[in-house]
């Protein structure tokens, strides 16, 4: 993977509640979670706590943190507590499955 730069991130929702959304980042972190403050903000799902999880970018490279949430953060089938992710690899908060978009 090349290394990021705080050019830009699309985040897309793959299924759930707010399937089809799409945000796009300028800078880290970015805050997941079912509060309207959040940067992802999943208002839709109920198992998605308040301060859910965050992305952090670590020299070059992508990080995907849970904040300690009632029903975890996952990378694939994997409970993670901090963990580095991919584009394209899917995550799941709550009931919600979420993906990075590669660059094309």
């Amino acid at each position: 993977m090349e290394p990021l730069d705080e050019a830009s991130i699309t985040i897309e929702v793959m299924s759930g509640p707010e399937d089809g959304r799409r945000w796009t980042f300028f800078r880290f972190p970015v805050s997941i979670g079912r509060l309207e403050e959040n940067d992802v903000a999943l208002r839709l799902d109920g198992r998605v706590s308040r301060r859910h999880a965050r992305l952090r970018l670590v020299e070059g490279e992508l990080y995907l943190e849970d904040l300690k949430s009632r029903n975890g953060t996952y990378i694939g089938d994997r409970r993670i507590e901090m963990s580095r992710i991919e584009p394209g690899e899917l995550f799941r908060v709550g009931s919600t499955w979420l993906r990075i978009v590669p660059k094309p």
